[in-house]
């Protein structure tokens, strides 16, 4: 089927593919890797085989750390063929202007990455949103900056010009001062936001896209249209919506339970009576994802204790402190010590 073909054979599960050569390139040990996050070697051989985001997320990432390259994502998005990722790509291609084929490529983007949905907005300035399904974003850095940094790269590449965002942020932690991400994009990666977004300027909506086939265009849509038609997206918990809404209001000490069910559209009961149906409370769930960030941040040597106490919510590194004792046994500078040993 064209569908097939252009899209799922090509794109769901691209980033890992390129992860698993760049990590063979380095030497490392890959199998040890592939196994950790679920994948084997045949579904990164097999090309028409469907990698889950979940999946990829977690094997880029540990990619990541093997090779100490905490850009990969970006680095990865850098010099790949556009045209891999398929239907998408030749949909946006094939588009009039530009607006119209972030458009298109946004009802389309579900193909590739069932996950990870694109929201575009228009008005004095273009913004381009990515927001996440049944995926928790707290484990996520590496696959978000690679589409972040190849949307750049087709905006530039359907209008033929060096177009620079106004403005990127994302949600997760993002040191400053990343000379070839600023270089590239025109603009840093600003992290600890509450979205994940690219803002261009207005005026690039109606660029001509340079080859622009009205054709095909019509064709493709339809291809697009009857793929969407026969996937059924699975069911996510209700855990992971929550993860994602306690991931945003974090760093500004806003992730209360009033709050997380506001952004849920539902009240704190409801929110709450959802989590036990689970067997889960919210205050578990808070718990257990500043247990799992916090030493994620540890890991990264240029944050300080007091930054992370405020990146997970606390007013001062004391209540930071005592809790990560609660949850491991240990003071924070000491868990960072344990993880810095060979």
């Amino acid at each position: 089927m064209v569908a097939g073909s252009l899209s799922s054979a090509h794109s769901a599960g691209l980033i890992s593919r390129l992860a698993y050569a760049r990590a063979n390139q380095t030497g490392a040990d890959v199998g040890k890797l592939l196994k950790k996050s679920g994948l084997t070697f045949n579904e990164i051989y097999d090309a028409s085989v469907r990698i889950s985001a979940q999946k990829q997320i977690e094997f880029v990432e540990l990619i990541a750390d093997k090779i100490e390259d905490p850009n990969l994502g970006f680095h990865l998005a850098r010099t790949f063929d556009l045209r891999t990722i398929g239907l998408l790509y030749y949909v946006a291609a094939s588009a009039k202007t530009l607006g119209d084929a972030l458009l298109k490529a946004a009802r389309c983007s579900t193909i590739i990455n069932d996950g990870v949905l694109l929201g575009i907005r228009h008005d004095a300035s273009l913004r381009v949103s990515f927001k996440y399904r049944d995926l928790p974003r707290y484990a996520d850095q590496q696959q978000i900056e690679f589409w972040i940094t190849t949307l750049v790269r087709l905006v530039r590449h359907l209008t033929n010009r060096e177009i620079h965002p106004l403005r990127v942020r994302v949600v997760h932690h993002k040191n400053d001062s990343i000379d070839d991400v600023k270089k590239f994009l025109g603009a840093p990666i600003e992290g600890d936001s509450s979205f994940d977004r690219i803002d261009f300027a207005g005026s690039v909506w109606n660029l001509p896209v340079v080859n622009a086939d009205p054709f095909l265009h019509r064709l493709l849509l339809r291809v697009c249209e009857d793929t969407l038609a026969q996937r059924r997206m699975r069911g996510s918990p209700f855990r992971i919506r929550v993860e994602n809404a306690v991931v945003e209001l974090l760093p500004h000490g806003h992730a209360t339970v009033e709050n997380v069910a506001h952004k849920l559209h539902t009240s704190p009961r409801k929110l709450a009576r959802r989590l036990s149906a689970e067997r889960l409370t919210f205050s578990r769930v808070l718990r257990d994802l500043r247990a799992t960030l916090a030493h994620r941040y540890l890991a990264d040597k240029e944050l300080s204790v007091s930054h992370i106490a405020w990146l997970l919510g606390y007013k001062e590194a004391s209540a930071f402190t005592n809790a990560f004792r609660r949850w491991s046994g240990k003071s924070p500078r000491a868990a960072r010590a344990a993880l810095a040993t060979p």
